[in-house]
């Protein structure tokens, strides 16, 4: 990702070669996509404080990619000074799901 504003392109693209991997009978787990996606947040900014948020809150309670996609989009769109009527997901909010294999 190359900053806030390209944070819809590059999740959508995630998405999308998630989908192919699976597709292709690629055994990809959730926690292997939130490793892939906190994996290419920039380096810049409140980035970092952000994914290590994330890593801890991940770490007291697995997550999902559902759950993670949302704090980022919301995350991206306060970064860029986009307006959104939600507010970023606390840890307790995106931590109590649990990891699970995504199958077509």
């Amino acid at each position: 990702m190359k900053d806030a504003k390209d944070a819809q392109h590059y999740l959508g693209e995630h998405d999308a070669l998630r989908h192919e991997l699976i597709q292709m009978g690629v055994m990809y787990t959730d926690n292997e996509a939130i490793f892939n996606i906190l994996k290419g947040l920039p380096c810049t900014g409140t980035w970092p404080a952000f994914k290590l948020v994330l890593q801890a809150s991940i770490s007291a309670s697995p997550s999902t990619v559902s759950a993670i996609v949302p704090a980022v989009s919301v995350s991206s769109a306060a970064a860029s000074g986009a307006s959104t009527s939600s507010a970023v997901p606390s840890a307790a909010a995106i931590a109590p799901r649990s990891l699970s294999v995504v199958h077509p």
